[in-house]
């Protein structure tokens, strides 16, 4: 049997070498079969790319979205001709790779340019200091103009440090910041970083709101804010303060200290006394670190001492005289064998533990609002993560009650996904959890997570659907310096210049009604969905609401309902089509910011408090009693004067005011029913 094996491997051994040609010509054969098929696939699937992104662009322009078509149509000339060269190439050739990568940045040209631009919306980015000179500064303010960005969040205070030279001896003007920065084209000395980014900020129309990390002084001990406070450090249940679920070291100051508080609050009104060009305050990190019940945080003196307190419990004087002693005494709280009420006591305890935290914060956010906000006047944002349930038990942050209550005007949502749809989704929860008493500016983070450039434009219509009225890239470091990014917003999303949604309302409406009535004779009327007399009733509408704008709440009140009828009701009469879809779809956007406005506006004004539980006033219930001082009877307020309706004729102010009787008035009544029934006049 091994001798037949033998002869069979000698066989096939023989064979082989007698057949290597041919078995060479086979292989040849074989190999450019296969070139060939990954050429045809190559060239297919950059061909079935572009054909996608042009399909989409043209549907876009087909439904009237006022894009740039001949920028668009011009990129896909490039791309097509590109694609037919590409064609006549065999993969391995040097010029292949280099045209197939052409096309597919086409591709995403084409795709960025296909973005509709609003003229109402927050484009905005967090910005860390990062310049040596005022020329730096200007250089990156100038280019954030070029691309749209008309707002900055500037970090103020972060790593336990300041932009700008504050009286507060806890917290130092930063190390890495220029000690002045001057203008050499103006001579004007700076005497620090914000003042002087504010400045330039403003030469360029920019509006700058102070970015600040709260309870987060960065890594480092000997910062002097934890150096000079040792007991402002956040200690964990293991006695270390240096947080283990925070991605880092990472260093927090004591919420429970109203000595923090306090300090945090001065230096607050200090930005705004030293820089009043400043017009808002967004608030980072205003929560406790991350934790859970197996890795918990927060124990402080002052914290547990207010909790004990809380629960009309005593600590011994010895356990006062050490925190490391209160902290073994607090954590018997939480721990079955030291209760009588064992599990479900330990349970409750450490529920009520979550709770007061919970409530150190929001107790804050409100003092923030009355000290900080009430005062200067200043937009109060802050950035938050959704989902609410893990926000309040791993981070004790309750923003829908910030939100419900009114506040804060703006919410950024740290959106900070990988996938589009996960943002729309997320955005759209927070939305309809947070309410409608503040605006929305959506945190995304697709160049920071190492997405392509083109995603931005993805995540800020995801955000857009959502309802968002704005977005905030994190952070200007994913856009100095990369124009792909830069590109993807100019060309698209940020191709017109914005008014921001919280600026006054006669700048938005006057930005809005300029915006649809542009459309209405560039797209709207050529494609045949609306005619000259649609066009003017509509401008009639828009110039009778600006003739009579009135900005109190009432007023704002009074635009809505003009605009919402102007959306619901009106527009089938001016428009039809894709255009009717455009023009309801501008209008929604407007009156969702108007909806926030008012609520926002009534708060500010002392005619709602939302946190007694009270509904929003309605406009009837805003009226005054008529007075002397107040003639107009709101009990019924009218509508501003819509020339588009018949005008009823004026009244003779001189004339008499006629008093009948009884008798007289029943015999009016018989006239008139008469009169109305056989149609005469008087």
């Amino acid at each position: 049997m091994k001798k037949a094996l033998l002869r069979s491997v000698l066989v096939v051994l023989i064979v082989s070498l007698l057949m290597p040609l041919e078995i060479t010509a086979s292989a040849e054969a074989q190999m450019m079969r296969l070139s060939e098929e990954a050429r045809a696939v190559s060239y297919s699937d950059v061909s079935a790319e572009l054909k996608t992104v042009v399909n989409a662009a043209n549907e876009r322009i087909t439904k009237l979205y006022d894009l740039d078509k001949a920028l668009i149509q011009s990129y896909i000339r490039d791309a097509e001709a590109k694609l037919a060269k590409l064609k006549t190439l065999q993969p391995n050739q040097a010029e292949y790779s280099k045209l197939q990568a052409q096309i597919s940045e086409l591709c995403n040209k084409i795709l960025v340019a296909s973005a509709e631009s609003k003229v109402v919306s927050a484009r905005s980015t967090w910005h860390r200091p990062c310049e040596s000179t005022y020329a730096g500064i200007e250089e990156n303010v100038k280019m954030f103009r070029d691309i749209g960005i008309n707002l900055v969040f500037v970090e103020t205070f972060y790593h336990g440090c300041s932009a700008f030279k504050s009286d507060e001896p806890n917290i130092p003007y930063h190390p890495s910041l220029a000690d002045t920065y001057t203008d050499t084209k103006k001579g004007i000395v700076y005497n620090d970083y914000l003042s002087a980014f504010v400045a330039c900020c403003k030469e360029y129309s920019i509006e700058v709101h102070a970015w600040v990390e709260n309870f987060y002084v960065g890594i480092n001990a000997n910062t002097d804010i934890v150096k000079n406070n040792p007991n402002w450090r956040v200690y964990n249940d293991d006695g270390t303060f240096t947080q283990r679920k925070e991605g880092g070291a990472y260093i927090f100051i004591d919420p429970a200290s109203r000595e923090v508080q306090d300090l945090l609050i001065d230096y607050y009104n200090e930005i705004f006394e030293k820089h009043p060009d400043v017009k808002g305050l967004n608030l980072d990190y205003i929560r406790y670190p991350v934790s859970n019940r197996s890795m918990d945080t927060g124990y402080t003196i002052a914290a547990m001492k207010g909790f004990f307190d809380l629960l009309d419990l005593d600590f011994t004087d010895a356990q006062l005289a050490s925190r490391s002693k209160m902290a073994n005494r607090f954590k018997q709280l939480f721990d079955k064998n030291y209760l009588y009420g064992g599990q479900a006591e330990a349970d409750s305890n450490y529920n009520l533990w979550v709770e007061y935290r919970t409530d150190i914060i929001t107790n804050f956010v409100r003092r923030i609002q009355d000290e900080v906000r009430k005062p200067n006047d200043i937009i109060l944002s802050t950035a938050v993560f959704a989902p609410l349930s893990d926000s309040i038990s791993q981070k004790k942050a309750d923003w829908q009650k910030w939100y419900a209550n009114g506040w804060i005007d703006i919410a950024t949502p740290m959106a900070y996904y990988t996938a589009s749809s996960t943002v729309e989704t997320r955005v759209k929860e927070m939305i309809s959890i947070g309410g409608s008493n503040c605006l929305y500016y959506t945190g995304i983070a697709s160049s920071y997570s190492g997405l392509p450039a083109w995603q931005n434009k993805e995540f800020i219509e995801a955000s857009n659907r959502a309802g968002a009225n704005g977005y905030v890239i994190f952070s200007s470091a994913q856009i100095v310096g990369h124009e792909a990014v830069q590109l993807a917003l100019s060309s698209g999303v940020n191709s017109k210049w914005a008014v921001l949604p919280h600026a006054d309302v006669d700048k938005l409406l006057s930005a809005s009604f300029a915006d649809i009535l542009y459309k209405i004779d560039r797209l709207y009327i050529p494609a045949g969905g609306m005619d000259a007399q649609g066009r003017e009733a509509v401008n009639a509408v828009f110039d009778s609401i600006m003739a009579n704008l009135d900005t109190t709440p009432a007023g704002i009140y009074r635009v809505y309902n003009r605009i919402n009828a102007l959306a619901t009701t009106e527009t089938r009469y001016y428009a039809t089509g894709y255009a009717r879809e455009r023009l309801t779809e501008q209008l929604d956007e407007l009156l969702a910011i108007l909806n926030a406005k008012i609520s926002i506006t009534l708060v500010r004004n002392g005619l709602w408090d939302p946190e007694t539980g009270a509904s929003r006033p309605t406009l009837e219930e805003l009226a005054l009693p008529v007075t002397p001082e107040n003639p107009e009877n709101p009990e019924n307020p009218e509508e501003p004067n819509d020339p588009t309706l018949p005008e009823a004729p004026d009244a003779d102010e001189d004339a008499p005011v006629e008093e009948l009787s009884f008798f007289q008035r029943i015999w009016k009544a018989i006239l008139d029913f008469f009169k109305a029934l056989f149609g005469l006049k008087d």
